[in-house]
């Protein structure tokens, strides 16, 4: 049977807040069906079901998956303040007003279905007819090249052709010369003697010859000689390789550079493919598939917002990942890639868009390098480009809300007193601890660096995340800075230049400090210990750092017992498990995971029914936990902390468990009702828990179970 979880709620004028309290949700588990009026939240085993008192906005509900709770925003429909969160009424009345909403639910997702299938088809078509337009522009221009190239060989043949007929006829015509062996003698007159003397006189000379050859551009005779042709053994079988069959479309490329290629190589295409990229996630490759597009064709301005906002995703992964360098480049990458687009979006009018389409462009590009521009401490340029978005929106909706709320925030960021006070003015009043002035001056100066370094030492142990970014937002900024003293020619300007860099140095190391620190926070003690090593290389000589260093490099030996002590309880090898539990208390000397450390002993001990190893290593956890408490220098235990008192708990239900098996239930109810006071301290921080619900079952069947002893 489905388990009800516990769920608070609260509303505001436009939307209403859920808080479903389960814990560990998993994205691939989770399944919510909404309407108007209906909502429905399944996760094994829990299941919600909930009849709203009024009509949500279900397409717009936004989820947020937390460790200890799931968080759902529902936006009203009807901006009015609700009564109930729950509809009141019979239980048929409830049955019709919940079918009738999902629906009109499921009528509205079938239409939109329709609609989205529609215009991927009409896409498609559209990709398909200018693909082929292509194919047919190529056809069209191989076929007008080669007939071009045969009209130029026809008109240079009749060129020549005219030139050797205009020459035979300016020669001069020789009547006497004989035109076959029979005009040699005179025709009718028997007595006549021949002519031959006059027609060897007229033979022209060596020199005339040439001449005439000369002026006839007759080729020169061609002498014979003998050509040896040898073919080498191929030692390869199989048939040779073929030729280039693409050679026509390669002669119109190179008489024409500006005409597209073939498919691969057209804009459109290479948009697509990056399109595609992005939605994999991969975003650098995208950055190149835009720029080749660019390069095709220059007025594309989707390739230029696209590729804006492939560089926004790789600099917010870098700073996810605490990657430092290249972080800026991308920003800067992003906010000039839309401003090229903003400019040919204005200058262009032209562009094959439409008006609705050009205003979406125009709108993304300007919230983009607003959101650019204030991330880089320029809080005059993106004022005026949300000015501009709030100017295209035109439509009051929420999103114009929003946008004008952030823009009211800028202005008054900028009125602020702070905004007037001198930067190492600010960086003293932060360094006393003034916290509220930190937050304002980080929106103001974002890329000064000891601002970002003193916010993150700040938040290192609260918010580790906020922590990492800040250092890793302060590296790049020092990165950035790190040729700026290189030109100096002069000994004064040079030993300035030479104290920069070591106080460029210091901050560098504290910024790899506290980003370490935040690491050490998250557990992940690897990454730590390279930030630590990269601290001690700037800055040796501080007494700390070798600890810190140190430390971390116990923390991963002590992951590693305890990961392989994890992974053999798992496969129900528990003897193996509390041996990598000992060597873990033997050669890790760190008392407070000590307590931890026994207590899953203790649950090894328990699984194999050692009891009285069991209640030795409970007694011993509490023990030490005792000690660890009373002494006040070497005391490293928060006793607010929720682990170490989950670690007190489990001691006390473990130990009872053995007591009740050994046949000593006095003592198992005693243990038992101590961890229900932990539990009690527990629910202070977290109300509802799997585990308390379990140990209140477990506690009332020993209860019971005691008193039909006793009876």
């Amino acid at each position: 049977m489905p388990i009800t979880p516990k769920l608070n709620w609260e509303q505001s004028e436009s939307d209403v807040t859920l808080t479903v309290h389960i814990k560990h949700a998993l994205k691939s588990k989770l399944s919510i069906t909404s309407s108007p009026l209906f909502l429905k939240v399944n996760h094994k085993p829990y299941l919600l079901d909930l009849d709203l008192n009024k009509e949500i906005l279900y397409s717009d509900i936004r989820v947020t998956i937390m460790p200890e709770y799931i968080k759902i925003n529902c936006p009203k429909e009807k901006k009015v303040e609700w009564e109930a969160l729950r509809a009141i009424g019979d239980k048929e009345s409830l049955k019709k007003r919940r079918e009738e909403s999902v629906s009109q639910a499921e009528q509205a997702r079938y239409k939109h279905l329709q609609r989205v299938k529609e215009e991927k088809k009409d896409a498609q078509e559209k990709a398909l007819r200018s693909h082929w337009a292509v194919q047919d522009k190529h056809k069209k221009a191989v076929e007008d090249l080669k007939q071009r190239d045969i009209q130029l060989g026809k008109e240079e043949i009749a060129n020549f052709a005219g030139k050797f007929t205009k020459n035979l006829d300016e020669k001069p015509e020789d009547h006497d010369k004989p035109k076959s062996p029979s005009d040699l003698f005179t025709g009718g007159n028997e007595s006549q003697e021949p002519k031959v003397k006059e027609i060897w006189a007229t033979v022209p000379s060596a020199a005339a010859t040439e001449k005439l050859e000369n002026d006839y551009n007759l080729p020169a005779v061609r002498s014979s000689r003998t050509i040896e042709v040898v073919f080498t053994k191929n030692s390869r079988k199989g048939m040779p390789r073929r030729g280039d069959h693409n050679h026509e479309l390669a002669e119109i490329r190179k008489k024409r550079k500006d005409m597209s290629g073939p498919l691969q190589e057209q804009a459109v295409f290479l948009k697509d493919k990056g399109d595609a990229f992005f939605r994999n996630g991969d975003f650098l490759a995208g950055v190149n598939a835009y720029s080749e597009a660019v390069q095709k064709d220059e007025e594309m301005v989707q390739c230029y917002s696209n590729r804006a906002l492939c560089h926004f995703q790789i600099a917010e992964e870098l700073i996810g990942q605490g990657k430092s360098p290249k972080i800026l480049h991308h920003l800067r990458t992003c906010r000039s890639d839309c401003s090229t687009a903003l400019a040919l979006l204005e200058n262009r009018k032209n562009l094959e868009l439409t008006k609705d389409n050009r205003n979406k462009c125009t709108l993304k590009c300007l919230l983009l390098r607003s959101k650019i521009s204030e991330r880089l401490g320029e809080i005059q340029p993106a004022i005026l480009d949300l000015g501009k978005s709030l100017n295209l929106m035109g439509k009051k909706d929420r999103a114009f809300r929003i946008l004008e709320e952030r823009l009211l925030g800028l202005d008054a960021l900028t009125r602020t007193p702070v905004a007037k006070t001198p930067i190492h003015e600010l960086i003293e009043t932060i360094t006393n601890g003034d916290t509220k002035i930190g937050d304002i001056a980080i929106r103001l100066y974002p890329l000064e660096p000891m601002v970002r370094i003193l916010r993150s030492e700040r938040l290192a142990e609260t918010e580790s995340e906020e922590a990492i970014k800040d250092a890793t937002l302060a590296l790049a900024a020092l990165d950035q800075d790190s040729t700026h003293d290189a030109n100096h020619k002069e000994t004064s300007a040079l030993l300035e230049s030479l104290k920069r860099v070591k106080d460029r140095q210091h901050l560098r190391s504290r910024a790899f400090a506290a980003r370490a620190r935040g690491y050490s926070m998250l557990n992940q003690w690897s990454r730590a210990q390279e930030e630590f090593k990269s601290a001690l290389e700037l800055f040796p000589t501080h007494p700390g750092l070798q600890k810190a260093t140190e430390r971390a490099e116990l923390m991963i030996r002590a992951n590693g017992y305890l990961r392989r002590a994890s992974s053999l309880y798992s496969r129900h090898q528990f003897v193996k498990s509390s041996r990598s539990l000992t060597a873990f208390l033997k050669h890790i000397p760190l008392p407070t995971a000590h307590i931890g450390v026994l207590c899953n002993r203790a649950g090894c001990w328990l699984a194999v029914k050692r009891y009285d190893d069991c209640i030795r290593d409970c007694t011993r956890a509490l023990q030490l936990h005792d000690h660890l408490s009373k002494k006040e220098k070497d005391n490293k235990i928060n006793t607010i902390d929720i682990k170490v008192k989950s670690w007190l708990r489990s001691a006390y239900v473990r130990r009872g468990t053995a007591f009740c098996w050994k046949g000593s239930p006095k003592e198992g109810m005693e243990d038992y009702k101590t961890a229900l006071r932990w539990q009690e301290e527990i629910e202070r921080k977290e109300p509802w828990s799997e585990e308390g619900m379990l140990l209140k079952e477990d506690f009332y069947m020993i209860s019971t179970s005691n008193m039909k002893a006793t009876v």
